[in-house]
């Protein structure tokens, strides 16, 4: 990897043409002006500097330096539009497409679904898809579970607990994550839009947090789980096995089980989740909401807050540079 990138900036230096490389000028010139033909390559990039990234974030060395990449190490523009010259749901697909919206200060340069590969400490990259760009902050949702196989609260069917199971797990889970941003909240109270800690119910399809059920003592942590209100402001709808309706964008219920993107990861002896808990409980206090693997808001029968056959997603705070 490292005698690539050399490679690449003995041709800037140069101002030759070589290996797919286009030069325009003998002199030192920005890396991103600098044309590249990825015609042999199969890189998505088509500027000098997007090729080394792109290099970087697909590098299977395991001997690269992490801590000499970026926080922020690639950006994608997500599609699911099958039949797009621009498709992208996972960020590994050829057809991709590089994004610098993450650069602007614009409120909703980056849209929801936005794949960002982001190193959250130097010897790790997580892949997440953003859930929403306020013009300096990003917040972020990792593409697959941080966490599987976690009651909501496993001691009985009582949601009136608050989530006291997986919540601590994902913490201890993420607590080195050193390169996002750290929380404070207390249950119950909007300390952050969309993030009280409430208790919804369903009405024709839609679920509605208005009122909360639980309290815990103010938390200080590098990430949570999503809220509904997040999730339902995001499309999705209620839905259970015998709907068969999937209204979430495919991001949100992706490398779950029989998904489109089945996730090969194995831990605690399963192989998939069917879904990942939201902050949120039922008005039911046996139940608990989850995005599940069916691309729908869950909050039914298949949601008791005692089961495992569910994970969690970290959501985290990172700022623009």
């Amino acid at each position: 990897m490292k005698e690539k990138i050399k490679m690449l900036i003995i041709f800037v230096l140069g101002g030759i043409t070589i290996g797919g490389i286009s030069v325009y000028a003998a002199t030192v010139i920005s890396s991103i002006n600098v044309g590249y033909s990825n015609e042999s390559s199969k890189l998505v990039a088509t500027n000098v500097q997007g090729a080394i990234d792109e290099l970087y974030q697909k590098s299977k060395i395991p001997n690269v330096d992490l801590s000499t990449l970026p926080n922020i190490v690639s950006v994608y523009e997500y599609n699911d539009d099958s039949d797009s010259n621009d498709y992208c749901i996972s960020g590994d697909e050829k057809t991709c497409k590089l994004s610098n919206c993450y650069k602007t200060i614009d409120k909703d340069s980056c849209k929801p679904g936005t794949i960002v590969n982001y190193k959250v400490n130097d010897g790790k990259i997580v892949r997440f898809h953003v859930i929403k760009d306020n013009g300096s902050t990003l917040t972020l949702q990792s593409q697959k579970n941080t966490v599987y196989n976690v009651a909501w609260y496993k001691d009985a069917r009582d949601s009136t607990k608050g989530p006291l199971t997986v919540l601590p797990v994902l913490e201890e889970k993420t607590k080195d994550w050193n390169n996002v941003n750290m929380l404070t909240y207390e249950m119950g109270k909007t300390v952050f839009e969309d993030n009280s800690y409430t208790t919804c119910s369903e009405t024709g399809q839609i679920w509605k947090c208005t009122e909360s059920k639980y309290t815990l003592p103010e938390r200080s942590a590098r990430a949570r789980m999503i809220t509904t209100q997040e999730v339902t402001k995001l499309g999705c709808k209620s839905g259970n096995q015998s709907s068969g309706k999937k209204s979430c964008p495919i991001w949100l219920y992706n490398y779950l089980y029989n998904t489109i993107n089945v996730d090969d990861h194995v831990e605690n002896g399963a192989i998939h989740n069917y879904g990942y808990w939201t902050m949120s409980s039922n008005d039911n206090p046996m139940y608990a909401l989850s995005v599940t693997n069916l691309g729908a808001l869950g909050g039914d029968v298949s949601n008791y807050v005692d089961l495992n056959n569910r994970g969690a997603r970290a959501v985290v705070e990172i700022t623009k540079p």
